[in-house]
Protein backbone atom coordinates (compact mmCIF):
# COMPACT_ATOMS: atom_id res chain seq x y z
CA UNK A 1 0.00 0.00 0.00
CA UNK A 2 1.15 3.38 -1.24
CA UNK A 3 1.73 5.39 2.45
CA UNK A 4 0.80 8.87 2.95
CA UNK A 5 3.51 10.71 4.18
CA UNK A 6 1.58 13.66 5.77
CA UNK A 7 -0.08 11.99 8.62
CA UNK A 8 -2.39 15.39 9.57
CA UNK A 9 -6.16 14.80 10.15
CA UNK A 10 -8.50 14.48 7.12
CA UNK A 11 -5.22 14.94 4.93
CA UNK A 12 -5.58 10.78 4.21
CA UNK A 13 -7.62 9.34 1.18
CA UNK A 14 -7.83 5.77 0.24
CA UNK A 15 -8.29 5.42 -3.61
CA UNK A 16 -10.08 1.47 -4.79
CA UNK A 17 -9.86 0.16 -7.94
CA UNK A 18 -12.04 -2.93 -9.17
CA UNK A 19 -12.21 -4.88 -11.85
CA UNK A 20 -16.26 -4.41 -11.47
CA UNK A 21 -17.82 -2.32 -14.11
CA UNK A 22 -21.63 -2.23 -15.46
CA UNK A 23 -20.78 0.02 -18.06
CA UNK A 24 -19.93 -1.94 -21.75
CA UNK A 25 -17.26 -0.12 -22.85
CA UNK A 26 -15.14 -0.87 -19.59
CA UNK A 27 -14.43 -3.95 -21.20
CA UNK A 28 -11.41 -2.89 -23.31
CA UNK A 29 -9.81 -1.28 -19.77
CA UNK A 30 -7.17 -3.48 -17.92
CA UNK A 31 -8.52 -5.88 -15.62
CA UNK A 32 -8.62 -5.49 -12.16
CA UNK A 33 -9.29 -1.88 -13.14
CA UNK A 34 -12.33 -0.80 -14.87
CA UNK A 35 -13.63 1.35 -11.84
CA UNK A 36 -11.77 3.45 -9.07
CA UNK A 37 -13.58 5.16 -5.87
CA UNK A 38 -12.34 7.36 -3.00
CA UNK A 39 -12.64 7.31 0.69
CA UNK A 40 -11.81 11.05 2.03
CA UNK A 41 -10.62 10.82 5.72
CA UNK A 42 -12.61 12.94 8.39
CA UNK A 43 -11.86 13.62 11.63
CA UNK A 44 -13.73 10.41 13.11
CA UNK A 45 -15.35 8.96 9.83
CA UNK A 46 -14.37 8.41 6.59
CA UNK A 47 -16.57 9.89 3.36
CA UNK A 48 -16.99 6.71 0.70
CA UNK A 49 -17.64 8.24 -2.44
CA UNK A 50 -18.77 5.74 -5.61
CA UNK A 51 -18.95 7.49 -9.10
CA UNK A 52 -21.00 5.40 -11.01
CA UNK A 53 -23.35 6.28 -14.44
CA UNK A 54 -26.64 6.38 -12.74
CA UNK A 55 -25.25 9.10 -9.80
CA UNK A 56 -22.84 9.73 -6.85
CA UNK A 57 -23.02 6.77 -4.30
CA UNK A 58 -22.08 8.42 -1.04
CA UNK A 59 -21.36 7.21 2.22
CA UNK A 60 -20.21 7.36 6.02
CA UNK A 61 -18.08 4.61 7.12
CA UNK A 62 -17.45 4.48 11.33
CA UNK A 63 -13.76 3.78 10.92
CA UNK A 64 -10.96 5.27 12.01
CA UNK A 65 -8.08 3.11 10.89
CA UNK A 66 -7.06 3.19 7.45
CA UNK A 67 -5.15 -0.51 7.64
CA UNK A 68 -8.74 -1.86 9.22
CA UNK A 69 -10.54 -0.51 6.65
CA UNK A 70 -8.06 -1.26 3.57
CA UNK A 71 -8.24 -4.97 4.40
CA UNK A 72 -12.05 -4.84 4.61
CA UNK A 73 -12.21 -3.79 1.03
CA UNK A 74 -9.62 -6.03 -0.35
CA UNK A 75 -11.41 -8.85 1.23
CA UNK A 76 -14.59 -7.55 -1.23
CA UNK A 77 -12.10 -7.28 -4.31
CA UNK A 78 -10.68 -3.65 -3.96
CA UNK A 79 -7.18 -2.96 -5.09
CA UNK A 80 -6.53 -0.44 -2.12
CA UNK A 81 -3.74 2.66 -2.24
CA UNK A 82 -3.43 5.41 0.80
CA UNK A 83 -2.86 8.49 -0.49
CA UNK A 84 -2.19 12.06 1.00
CA UNK A 85 -4.38 14.45 -0.34
CA UNK A 86 -2.78 17.30 -2.02
CA UNK A 87 -4.79 20.54 -0.93
CA UNK A 88 -7.96 21.30 -1.77
CA UNK A 89 -10.30 19.82 -3.92
CA UNK A 90 -10.28 20.15 -7.82
CA UNK A 91 -13.20 22.83 -9.40
CA UNK A 92 -16.24 20.62 -9.61
CA UNK A 93 -17.72 19.28 -13.04
CA UNK A 94 -20.42 21.89 -14.27
CA UNK A 95 -24.03 20.63 -13.85
CA UNK A 96 -25.14 18.45 -16.36
CA UNK A 97 -21.37 17.14 -17.22
CA UNK A 98 -20.66 13.81 -17.11
CA UNK A 99 -17.63 12.79 -15.64
CA UNK A 100 -15.82 9.52 -15.56
CA UNK A 101 -14.77 7.89 -12.08
CA UNK A 102 -10.78 8.90 -12.48
CA UNK A 103 -11.84 12.45 -13.58
CA UNK A 104 -13.89 12.29 -9.88
CA UNK A 105 -11.41 10.83 -8.04
CA UNK A 106 -8.74 13.34 -8.88
CA UNK A 107 -10.75 15.97 -8.23
CA UNK A 108 -11.72 14.78 -5.08
CA UNK A 109 -8.26 14.25 -4.01
CA UNK A 110 -6.23 17.49 -5.27
CA UNK A 111 -4.79 15.33 -7.96
CA UNK A 112 -3.73 17.74 -11.72
CA UNK A 113 -2.98 14.69 -13.73
CA UNK A 114 -4.33 15.79 -17.57
CA UNK A 115 -2.79 12.64 -19.28
CA UNK A 116 -4.35 10.46 -16.38
CA UNK A 117 -7.70 9.17 -17.83
CA UNK A 118 -7.69 5.17 -16.65
CA UNK A 119 -8.48 3.82 -13.61
CA UNK A 120 -5.07 1.60 -14.24
CA UNK A 121 -3.24 4.68 -15.25
CA UNK A 122 -4.24 6.51 -11.56
CA UNK A 123 -2.69 3.45 -10.19
CA UNK A 124 0.01 3.47 -11.89
CA UNK A 125 0.75 7.43 -11.69
CA UNK A 126 -0.34 6.81 -7.92
CA UNK A 127 1.62 3.82 -6.89
CA UNK A 128 4.97 4.00 -5.23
Amino acid sequence: MARATDKRRGARALILFSGESSLRRTVVLRRGFRHCAVLLERQTWWLFLNPLASGLLRARVAATDPEDLSRAYRTLGWTVLEVCRSGSPGRAARPGQRQSCVAFTKRAIGLRAPGVVTPHQLFRHIAP
